[in-house]
């Protein structure tokens, strides 16, 4: 139902369609892509990581006033293509390797699956770095990892700040490859960048490209945001400029 009410908004040429949730920011968004409206964001939600990144503040009144201000920035989306040629848009950030692997079992005790937790313990457990062959822009990266990200912006899952550096309207990945960490370093690892937290992490190699094919020596987990891509191979494209969001600060566009 919320699909057809943006599509019939898009449709009727509004200019601005308002979300609040997580999930239905993403929704909203991915109807948005490509045209000249513009997505509003009154961060109601959990965790809101597109929100954070543009420097929405979560208080609903002033995010109100932004909308009201009417300043409008495009931003970059993600595309992700599997092997089999399906097509995902994503806003935060493509992955591949235990993050997606634990992320996958995580989505299913959100449904309500009350023997996913011990499956994503068992996951954890179990799981051993790949061989991959990433081609990057500017060349190839070939090494064994625990995981690897194409991230669009800063923030991605439960607020992880897994690419502190990166930025939603440069038309470039932030790359960051975890190849020197013990499973059980880079978990707690990703437990210390929840929630927007930052630390440093020397061992983490960071490369930025608009484009990324990952090629394994065995399948690997694969997910763009919260959609379950299946396995790899995969590639990460960026289009640039491709959602209009209403923002705080900025100049409005004409």
């Amino acid at each position: 139902a919320a699909r057809a009410l943006v599509r019939k908004a898009v449709a009727d040429r509004v200019d601005l369609v308002a979300a609040g949730g997580d999930g239905t920011v993403h929704l909203v968004a991915n109807e948005l892509i490509g045209t000249d409206r513009a997505l509003g964001i009154l961060p109601m939600g959990r965790v809101m990581n597109i929100a954070r990144a543009l420097g929405i503040e979560r208080d609903v009144d002033t995010a109100a006033d932004v909308l009201a201000a009417g300043n409008v920035r495009a931003i970059d989306i993600g595309e992700a293509t599997t092997a089999e040629g399906r097509k995902v848009e994503f806003l935060e950030a493509g992955s591949v390797g235990l993050n997606a692997a634990i992320f996958r079992e995580a989505t299913r005790a959100d449904e309500g699956d009350p023997a996913s937790f011990l499956r994503t313990i068992w996951v954890a457990l179990r799981y051993r770095p790949g061989r991959m062959r990433i081609e990057l822009d500017d060349g190839v990266v070939e090494t064994r990892a625990l995981m690897v990200t194409a991230s669009n912006g800063p923030y991605v899952g439960l607020g992880m700040t897994v690419a502190p550096a990166a930025r939603l309207d440069d038309g470039r990945f932030d790359v960051r490859i975890f190849r020197r960490f013990s499973k059980w370093e880079l978990l707690r690892h990703l437990a210390s960048i929840a929630f927007g937290r930052r630390r440093y992490v020397p061992q983490v190699s960071t490369y930025r490209s608009a484009a990324i094919s990952i090629n394994t020596a065995r399948p690997l987990p694969a997910r763009a945001d919260s959609i379950d891509l299946g396995t790899t191979p995969v590639t990460f494209r960026t289009r640039p400029g491709a959602l209009r969001v209403v923002v705080p600060g900025q100049p409005a566009e004409r």
